[in-house]
């Protein structure tokens, strides 16, 4: 090998690490934040919730409900505590992340609900659906910028499993 083309590929190889290290960071954080999202809604904490958000970051749940802000997402999560989810389980399975950059990433999940109760206290039916969410990270933490759940939908197939 010359020393033009040894030159070229090792450029190339320094090139796409930075790539590979975005994913290997974004694959972690998504995980991570995952754990923490299900680990604070399953404590019924609203504000432990809120606090992966960014301040300006927002969510739309599967019925349409929009939130904008840590102060209407933690709203929301406590509304929805008070209304039978408190004491009720999340669970939750990453996809995918793709990083977009090095401090930005979009992921794709699976969650569900376990254990919530109606406003008169008899059971609801569990409940499950997938979720896409864009995380960026500040400075040495990540936190989600915006959250897009969906129960139409409860798995994620790829294009070759679509009947033709």
């Amino acid at each position: 090998m010359n020393l033009n083309a040894l030159i070229i590929a090792a450029s190339l190889a320094l090139a796409a690490t930075p790539a590979l290290a975005g994913e290997n960071d974004a694959q972690t954080a998504a995980g991570a934040l995952l754990a923490k999202f299900m680990n604070a809604w399953s404590a019924s904490d609203a504000t432990a919730l809120s606090a992966l958000f960014a301040p300006d970051a927002d969510f739309i749940n599967p019925w349409g409900t929009h939130a904008a802000g840590r102060d209407q997402i933690r709203a929301f999560y406590a509304g929805a505590f008070s209304m039978g989810y408190a004491g009720s389980k999340g669970e939750g399975e990453l996809i995918s992340a793709r990083a977009l950059n090095d401090g930005m990433a979009v992921i794709d999940g699976r969650w569900r609900i376990t254990g919530a109760k109606n406003q008169d206290g008899s059971p609801r039916p569990d409940e499950k659906g997938i979720l896409v969410a864009v995380i960026g990270r500040t400075g040495s933490e990540w936190r989600i910028l915006a959250l897009r759940e969906n129960t139409s939908a409860t798995d994620v197939a790829p294009l070759g499993h679509v009947a033709k």
